[in-house]
């Protein structure tokens, strides 16, 4: 398992943070917190960005204000649209 944090795209603010084995692991985990179903996204492409963080990173993005920008992380986000995000999380068993 890894940690991976998931951010909205459009405010950039935190939406979930914990240990997934995978970017659509996560977002499952996201939608089981916040259901994705239930969301209204700006647009479709402009949905979530996912990525992995280590224990330093997740410390550092814990601590952050709503609002404040991301910090400087050393793996690249993975943008996940709206209607990827609703095809991962339909086809979870």
């Amino acid at each position: 398992m890894s940690l991976f944090a998931v951010f909205s795209a459009s405010t950039n603010g935190l939406l979930w943070l914990g240990q997934a084995a995978t970017v659509e692991e996560a977002v499952r985990s996201l939608n089981r917190e916040m259901p994705i179903a239930e969301t209204e996204p700006s647009e479709d492409e402009d949905f979530i960005s996912v990525v992995p963080v280590n224990s330093a990173e997740a410390a550092k993005i814990e601590a952050l204000e709503w609002g404040a920008p991301a910090p400087e992380l050393a793996n690249e986000f993975t943008e996940v649209s709206y209607s990827t995000a609703l095809q991962l999380v339909s086809d979870q068993h």
